[in-house]
């Protein structure tokens, strides 16, 4: 049996609903309208049926159009109550995990697998323990929740966890389980500024004559005179390196992700934003040096698969 608070706030959108009817002078406004176009217009134009009418010519629609659409709006307003009704009771957690399945299929596998940690650690054993359905949230219990949180991560890491929390209960508000986002009356952190640390000349240097010879002497070069992201260096193949124009470019990106509790790669063809698909000269040292990489491995190559026959 729904809860007191779960009677009242059904009541309320119905409420709500309701208030958006057909009043008495509407209907003799309708009396007056002679043909069918006229009375698809004034409703249109003046009542809350303009939004299931939006995209009809008045002048062209017929008597069994009209009446489907006014039958479509009934059955919405009809779905979007029963909708509210069958959120009252739903766990928050909970429907972050089911928002976050039907977002899936329009997010990056590489922002999915995050989504999916950060929904499964913190945010959702969070509101869990503290037994708080989709309606009962408050946006004081966001506000807590990220006071809390910085106490363990970074703002940065907290903006995040907003973005998720703010994108799911936005959905919930589209789908008519919520009135509101309560997520919007939250003040989220300020970002912290990012002070990069730079290595001297020096230092390079003896980077680099630490790892001459190694597996991480070419990626480690390649990110330090062009400024690749780990991502980008992982995912460069030798259809990006063009020779004859002397380019080297960014079609690509490695990311590794977490799936069922097991670590893995992925491979994109397009990087994060377009600024990140980029084209750079090659360098006259380095363009000899991937050549010399790459002669080498056709050589070894061509001595494994002599080897195989």
């Amino acid at each position: 049996m729904l809860s007191s608070f779960a009677s009242n706030a059904i009541l309320s959108k119905a409420r709500a609903m309701y208030g958006k009817r057909l009043r008495e002078e509407n209907y003799r406004d309708l009396l007056n309208c002679k043909t069918v176009s006229e009375v698809a217009g004034y409703l249109k134009n003046r009542t809350s049926y303009s939004g299931i009418l939006a995209g009809i010519n008045e002048n062209e629609v017929h008597r069994g159009q009209l009446e489907g659409k006014l039958r479509q709006k009934l059955f919405e307003d009809y779905a979007s109550l029963c909708r509210y009704e069958l959120s009252v009771g739903e766990h928050f957690a909970d429907y972050l995990l089911e928002w976050l399945e039907i977002a899936k299929g329009r997010l990056a596998v590489a922002t999915y697998s995050s989504y999916a940690a950060m929904i499964n650690k913190p945010i959702g054993p969070y509101f869990r323990q503290r037994n708080l359905t989709l309606r009962e949230l408050e946006a004081r219990h966001l506000q807590m929740f990220y006071s809390e949180m910085l106490r363990k991560v970074t703002p940065n890491t907290v903006i995040h966890y907003h973005a998720i929390i703010h994108s799911a209960l936005k959905y919930a508000v589209k789908t008519d389980m919520l009135v509101q986002n309560v997520a919007d009356k939250v003040d989220r952190p300020k970002k912290n500024s990012f002070q990069p640390v730079f290595l001297s000349a020096e230092e390079m240097q003896k980077m680099f004559e630490a790892l001459r010879g190694t597996k991480l002497e070419l990626p480690v070069l390649v990110a330090a005179f062009y400024g690749f992201r780990r991502g980008e260096v992982l995912g460069l193949k030798w259809d990006a390196i063009d020779f004859e124009r002397g380019t080297i470019s960014v079609i690509r990106t490695v990311t590794t992700i977490t799936v069922d509790g097991k670590q893995t790669e992925i491979e994109q063809q397009s990087a994060k934003t377009k600024s990140s698909l980029r084209t750079l000269p090659l360098i006259g040292s380095f363009r000899e040096y991937f050549m010399q990489v790459k002669e080498a491995q056709e050589l070894n190559m061509r001595q494994l698969l002599q080897s195989r026959i």
